[in-house]
This record gives structure tokens, sequence and C-alpha cells, in this order.
């Protein structure tokens, strides 16, 4: 039969054991753990403490009836404090397992919403992806018809400038005509009504060959044949009259198109 002094050890050693295996076991955890695993090892460790200190009522009322009195007092006491500082423990423990999954509940609250939001986000970020395409696809066809434009509006200045100088080398041919015409020479000059006409003389001879043969009239100093002056000076003054009409036309026309082009 075991002695009392070694009795009360072999109780003491093995509470002593099974608090410093849960006092591992607690400081092993992290507190802020908010995985299943995490909070299923703290509510084990929190079980066995709990059980221990059921099984230390047991092991104390044990040691209690094979110690002497003093030496009861003294362990009760001692055994009193660990039982209060396990058991508040094992309260603040609770509670931060209360904590932590009110905690993650709100994180979960929190993400849904945020999963939501990005839902919501990328729905809209397929739409202006579609909108961009959409404005790239226009903005290339824009490009191909100015480039085209361009190349038109090219080929209208190149006609424009050749019409340019068709007009411009017209309109000096027409000056160089009106010219000539408004200071013609002496033998097509009409003459004044008072002046007496003098008739030419001349002479008709058969010339050329072929198709190109027949009646010519020539000048003749000797003045055998005579032809009507009068019939000649009216069909150079008439011929006079339609060319510087025709000329009046073309300035009328040039002067309109050169205020076109001034008004644009």
């Amino acid at each position: 039969m075991e002695t009392q002094p070694a009795l009360f050890e072999r109780v003491q050693a093995a509470v002593s054991e099974r608090l410093a295996d849960l006092a591992a076991r607690v400081s092993a955890l992290d507190d802020r753990a908010l995985n299943s695993r995490g909070g299923q090892r703290i509510a084990r460790a929190l079980t066995l403490i709990e059980q221990v200190l059921g099984d230390e009522d047991e092991d104390e009322y044990v040691a209690n009836a094979a110690l002497p009195r003093e030496e009861n007092e003294s362990e009760e006491l001692g055994l009193h404090g660990v039982r209060t500082a396990l058991a508040a423990t094992v309260a603040s423990m609770r509670q931060r397992q209360q904590e932590q999954r009110h905690l993650h509940q709100l994180t979960i609250g929190k993400l849904e919403a945020v999963a939501q939001t990005c839902v919501g986000q990328r729905k809209q970020l397929d739409d202006v992806n579609k909108a961009v395409s959409h404005l790239r696809d226009q903005n290339r066809k824009l490009g191909e018809e100015n480039d085209r434009l361009r190349h038109q509006v090219a080929d209208l200045e190149s006609q424009v400038a050749q019409n340019e100088v068709a007009v411009h080398a017209m309109s000096s041919a027409v000056s160089g005509l009106e010219g000539w015409i408004n200071n013609p020479p002496s033998l097509y000059r009409p003459h004044s009504a008072t002046q007496t006409p003098t008739p030419r003389k001349g002479r008709i001879v058969m010339r050329g060959q072929g198709r190109f043969r027949g009646r010519y009239f020539v000048d003749d100093p000797n003045g055998e044949v005579v032809l009507g002056a009068s019939d000649a000076t009216s069909e150079t003054r008439e011929f006079h009259d339609g060319v510087k009409s025709w000329l009046k036309g073309f300035r009328d026309v040039d002067w309109g198109e050169f205020e076109t082009v001034s008004a644009t």
C-alpha cells in the first residue's frame, strides 16, 4: 500500500502532466484562425480543458482524503488557483471562438457582396469591350473611306490643275486674238463712211490639182479684172463683228468662273 506523500505526488504529477499537455495544445492554436479545421481544434481543446477541470475535482477529493489537514488546505488553495485560471482561459477562448465565428460570417457576407459586384463589373466590362470593338471597326471603315476620298480629292485636284492650265492657255490665245482684232492690219481695217473704198484689182485663175483644182482670186497690178470691193469689205466687217461677239462671250464666262472661285 502506497504512503500518503507518494499518492499525493502521483496525483499531482498526473494533474501537472495533463495541464502541461493542455497548455502546449492551447499555445499551438492560432486565435485568428477562421477555417473549419482551426475551429475544430479550438473546440476540442476547450472540451479537453473542461474534462480536466472535472477530473481535477475527483483527483482533489482522493488527494484530500490521503493527506493531512494542513497539507490538504495548502494544496487545495493551489489547485483552486489553477482551476480559476483554467476557467478564465476557457471562458476567454469561448468568447474568442464566438467572435471569430461572427467575424467569419461578416467576412463571408462581404465576400459575397464583392463577388456580386465583380459579376456586375464583369458584365459591364464585356459591354465596354464590345462597344470598343464596334468603335474600332467603325474607325477602320472611316479610315478606309477617308483614304478613298483623299485619292479622289487628289485626282480632282490634278484635273483642276490641268483644266486651269488649259484655261490659261486658251485665255492667252484669246487675248492674242483679241489684240489682233482690236488692231487689225490695214488690209482688213474697215473704211470710214466718208472715205471712198478703193477697189481691189485682181484676176481669176485656175489653180490646183484633183479635187482642189478650182478658180482662185489673185491680185493683178495691171488691173485686168476688178471684183466688187464693197462685198469684200462687208464680209470682212461681219467676220470682225462675229469674232468680237465670240470674244465677249468668252470673257463673260471667264469672269463668271473667276467670281465663283473668289466666293468659295
